[in-house]
């Protein structure tokens, strides 16, 4: 039986030295790094694939995601598998189903975001974490709502978390079919009007919503130059009762 889960919930993973050893390991792979902005230097980037960037944003999902799944997913697991399945582990017992990677999609990744890319001001939109449609899942998808997840390895003197709106997808579907909005600034404005959550992350722990939602990171206030935000990303969606995690 499926145990009474709350919509957003924190997981502890790692103690402090261990975010630090995942901090130091990631560092000693910045060669590796994807370049995730146009800044010159750049100071947003991955490492691993993601699907919202390289396949639901991508011209060429062949080259920008299939390509460098497997290097990517290598590296992941030779210098973070352990980290992998302790949350794996975790997962299984929170949410009381089996839970498995695979090596079809990519791995849960890391989101690295140095002090010059963060700002006091949101940078990104309001959005809905929906990724999964544009893999090619072998099974029907179980008739639940996917996961996200987030574990904070390090992040800025001021803290850092999500800006979350009690709106749903179907919530803003009828919005569109009522008129209520019809361009992306109606939408925001329409946003805006509802009441804003913000979930402050904890390092060490694993941040997961158990629904969609309308989401983005929250802004970084009383930045240093010594600031930066890095966390563990993934989501997971089930199938024939099993959560198949992947980024």
């Amino acid at each position: 039986m499926q145990k009474d889960i709350s919509n957003y919930s924190y997981i502890p993973i790692l103690n402090e030295e261990e975010c630090k050893e995942v901090r130091d390991n990631l560092y000693a792979l910045r060669s590796y790094w994807i370049k995730r902005s146009y800044d010159t230097p750049c100071n947003f980037f991955t490492l691993g694939v993601a699907t919202y960037l390289d396949a639901s944003e991508s011209q060429n999902v062949n080259e920008t995601y299939h390509q460098r799944l497997r290097l990517y997913n290598s590296i992941l697991s030779e210098y973070f598998g352990c980290l992998l399945e302790k949350i794996r582990r975790s997962l299984q017992e929170y949410l009381n189903s089996p839970v498995t990677y695979t090596k079809s999609f990519a791995l849960p990744g890391f989101h690295i975001f140095l002090a010059p890319s963060l700002s006091s001001i949101p940078q990104s939109e309001p959005h809905f974490d929906r990724q999964y449609h544009f893999l090619p899942w072998s099974n029907a998808l179980d008739r639940i709502e996917p996961i996200s997840f987030t574990l904070a390895i390090n992040l800025p003197k001021s803290g850092g978390g999500l800006d979350s709106w009690e709106v749903s997808q179907y919530t803003l579907n009828r919005a569109y079919r009522c008129g209520l909005v019809h361009t992306i600034e109606n939408y925001l404005k329409y946003v805006s009007r509802k009441e804003k959550i913000f979930h402050s992350y904890r390092i060490g722990y694993l941040f997961l919503h158990t629904r969609v939602f309308l989401h983005r990171i929250s802004a970084t206030q009383n930045l240093t130059l010594e600031d930066e935000r890095i966390t563990l990303q993934g989501h997971g969606v089930r199938i024939k009762g099993k959560w198949i995690l992947y980024w």
